[in-house]
């Protein structure tokens, strides 16, 4: 009996940590949102007839992440953001440096975590913006936070009044 007992609470736990691996941070779940943005992004119907085809069916993650990215498409596409809580989608920016004395010497991928710092580089060099599922924000939808004062970047009104304080200054 305490054999079948141990057997019966590693299994649950195994089933559990199993159900836990597969949620919204799942890469199932990235892969599947990424794919069906991409399509929407082609003009095709994203979804399971873009990413899986007739190949096969989607798993339950896969049709909630296909329906995650076709609401998340619709909003960007009509000029908001994938932000729930106050409009301001902003996670992190990435930029390339190429250790220069400009570069302070950093070389490869950096990455920014606050707006401030972003506007700093903003205009002068190529930076992708990402939300905090580490998908990629349009660049109509980050150049709402920024707007060029001189030779700078500066952050606009709408980023002060759409961001929290963490976004903004980290």
């Amino acid at each position: 009996m305490r054999k079948l007992t141990l057997f019966t609470l590693i299994s649950l736990l195994s089933c559990g940590s199993a159900f836990a691996a597969g949620g919204k941070n799942s890469a199932e779940y990235r892969e599947a949102y990424q794919c069906a943005l991409n399509g929407l992004k082609e003009g095709s119907a994203g979804g399971a007839a873009f990413c899986a085809g007739n190949s096969r069916d989607p798993s339950k993650l896969e049709e909630k992440a296909y329906a995650d990215a076709e609401r998340d498409f619709k909003r960007m596409k009509s000029g908001g953001t994938t932000a729930s809580q106050g409009g301001c989608a902003f996670h992190h920016a990435t930029w390339i440096a190429n250790g220069t004395h400009a570069d302070g010497f950093e070389e490869g991928l950096q990455q920014i975590t606050n707006l401030k710092a972003a506007a700093n580089l903003v205009f002068m060099r190529e930076m992708k913006f990402y939300d905090s599922r580490n998908m990629e924000i349009p660049w109509n939808v980050a150049q709402k936070w920024f707007y060029k004062k001189g030779d700078r970047g500066v952050i606009s009104p709408f980023a002060k009044k759409t961001c929290n304080k963490t976004q903004l200054t980290g």
